[in-house]
């Protein structure tokens, strides 16, 4: 019995292929609904994935909380799989299966967007309104672009990071990069690329203090809406997770919270939930 797992944000698919116990991994590009058609969901489940022929899909993905996305996520398969696909939830209920599995406790996914919630008895039961990068997504790569990009044309940068800046920015300016975000299709991911230019090596103290703010405001905006306790375990996922893991465990080890860590593979972990891996 062949079983198709999918881990899916808006930058990448981790898409696992088990069968007898042993998975096959396979990267794709991400299939976030409300950056894609879905005939261009289609052709990527095709490319990547489309020769497969398993007896049940498990999707997990960014865009998939509710409503529309999902149904859209779910005909794409269907065109592909017909009627076996059998589960189709967000990004962030994956995670939690795939890292805490018949734990309970807190996730945190900061990727391109953030969010959090805690998991109980396998299900997520109380979760943080992320509200999108244009509202919230406080601690996410796109936020981080956001404070990047407003800070370095009002001039509130020092030197030396002004200068990284400008030579990641590929000198860009201001009304190119204004066009790229507010025309483009996905201006979420084009703030989280940026961020993913600059935030990378030794950070200057201007960039680590930009990260630090980023954290905190997770952590008084979404994670704190939880109610927390600080002895609840705590893991967190995402491309910001693992590049400024330092930084995340230091915040909250001030704020009280030490039973906290960096979790690892998500796909890998959704593997052993669901398909017997060992």
């Amino acid at each position: 019995m062949e079983i198709l797992i999918a881990d899916s944000g808006a930058t990448k698919t981790d898409w696992a292929i088990v069968e007898n116990g042993k998975p096959v991994f396979i990267k794709g590009a991400g299939l976030h609904p409300a950056y894609l058609s879905e005939d261009e969901i289609k052709e990527e489940i095709n490319r990547t994935v489309g020769s497969q022929n398993p007896s049940f899909v498990r999707f997990f993905g960014a865009g998939c909380f509710q409503g529309d996305g999902r149904k859209r996520i779910r005909r794409a398969l269907e065109s592909q799989f017909g009627k076996v696909v059998s589960e189709i939830d967000d990004d962030l209920t994956g995670a939690a299966k795939g890292l805490l599995s018949k734990q309970n406790g807190i996730i945190c996914a900061l990727g391109t967007g953030s969010a959090c919630g805690r998991y109980q008895n396998g299900k997520i039961t109380n979760r943080s309104a992320s509200l999108g990068f244009a509202i919230g997504d406080e601690g996410s790569a796109a936020h981080m672009g956001k404070l990047i990009l407003k800070r370095y044309f009002r001039n509130q940068f020092r030197s030396d990071t002004t200068d990284i800046v400008k030579e990641s920015l590929n000198s860009s300016d201001y009304s190119e990069l204004m066009e790229k975000i507010y025309s483009g299709s996905s201006p979420a991911k084009k703030l989280g690329e940026i961020a993913g230019l600059i935030l990378k090596d030794d950070l200057t103290t201007d960039l680590k203090d930009l990260v630090q703010e980023s954290i905190a405001s997770f952590f008084t905006e979404q994670f704190s809406a939880l109610n927390p306790q600080q002895d609840e375990k705590v893991v967190f996922t995402g491309s910001i997770s693992k590049s400024h893991s330092d930084i995340i465990l230091q915040i909250f080890k001030e704020y009280g919270y030490s039973n906290t860590e960096i979790g690892g593979s998500v796909i890998e972990g959704l593997s052993i939930h669901f398909g017997g891996v060992k």
